[in-house]
């Protein structure tokens, strides 16, 4: 599965161009079905490598891996920890040596995850790739939009789709300029709570909006938006932007979160794979299992999870569910298969 996704990350340039290609085709012929293959493209592009990793992680590990896997995972972690602290009292970064072993030890996690090649079994099919009809009769109701983006070096694209329509949006800007609003939005947003922070956070916000959501604005309505966005975009949260076109409504500025539900995914076909796989299981006898504010090495908690913690599980009224916090919120509890028996962890 690495090699996998390193391929697939070393040809996002030849599927932009095949994608700007398409898109040039839908301008002049806009009735020829260009806009859905240019979306297949968009959905190969990212979800590949993903539908790989779904179909792998159906070949479970034996106990044995499993354990080596946990006593990697921890010596990983010590190693992190103390190359930090060391970094810190020097004030420098970690020299080559010390990456040197980190660098090992994921290698070792990586090797031990996919297992020894002679037990390997021959290599899953990967779940084909939708066709964007098939998303939308399968995928949306007529209450949902999907926006999919896909940033290429000149001009980016982007898919509104709902069960009957399909709008492809070809003259975004590219990458560099969508991927720069979108970190000085995030970098302005957690600078809001500063004394004059908030009003650049929503100056910010507002330009990223009217950027990417500008030409389907009248698309967004109260639907339930489901995003898939690429790169940086990936850092927005896209329920705290405002509407691309200002309301009428008078008083606290709004958000898409006021009108819309908003769901963030890595690709549509991700979506409709993993349906797929829970196809005919029976759900589990429990609602929900919550873990929070464990006892950490060396000694110290982490109090404002249980409060959300007791926040949530006063949502599941007489639901069946799990609580553990403190000791019993531990490594233990976890791998020992008690939270298979709930739908939510």
């Amino acid at each position: 599965p690495d090699l996998q996704a390193s391929y697939q990350a070393a040809r996002q340039a030849q599927y932009g161009f095949l994608i700007d290609l398409l898109a040039e085709r839908h301008r002049r012929e806009p009735d020829r079905g260009y806009a859905a293959r240019a979306f297949g493209i968009s959905e190969r592009a990212r979800a590949r490598s993903l539908l790989g990793l779904l179909s792998f992680a159906g070949n479970p590990l034996k106990p044995a891996e499993l354990h080596r896997l946990d006593g990697l995972s921890r010596r990983i972690n010590i190693r992190h920890l103390d190359l930090l602290a060391a970094a810190s009292s020097r004030g420098l970064a970690s020299d080559r040596g010390e990456d040197r072993e980190l660098t090992a030890l994921l290698e070792d996690f990586r090797q031990a995850k996919a297992g020894p090649p002679e037990s390997l079994p021959p290599p899953p099919s990967t779940p084909p790739i939708p066709s964007l009809a098939q998303v939308q009769t399968a995928a949306l109701d007529p209450d949902t939009l999907l926006l999919e983006y896909f940033l290429g070096e000149e001009r980016s694209f982007l898919w509104a789709v709902t069960p009957s329509d399909v709008r492809f949006v070809t003259n975004l800007p590219g990458r560099a300029q969508i991927e720069e609003a979108a970190r000085r939005t995030y970098e302005r947003m957690t600078e809001s709570h500063l004394q004059t922070g908030d009003a650049a956070a929503r100056q910010a916000a507002a330009q990223l909006s009217r950027m990417i959501l500008g030409p389907v604005a009248d698309l967004l309505g109260r639907r339930r938006l489901v995003i898939v966005a690429p790169g940086a975009l990936q850092i927005v949260p896209f329920a705290a932007l405002p509407p691309p076109v200002a309301s009428d409504r008078r008083g606290e500025p709004r958000s898409l979160i006021m009108d819309h539900e908003i769901v963030s995914l890595p690709s549509i076909s991700v979506l409709t794979a993993l349906r797929a796989q829970l196809a005919g299981r029976r759900p589990p006898r429990g609602l929900l299992a919550v873990l929070a504010d464990p006892v950490l090495p060396p000694p110290q908690r982490l109090p404002n999870t249980g409060e959300e913690a007791a926040a949530i599980l006063a949502l599941a009224g007489s639901a069946p569910v799990l609580a553990a916090s403190g000791f019993e919120a531990s490594r233990q509890l976890v791998q020992s298969g008690r939270l298979r028996s709930y739908r939510i962890l």
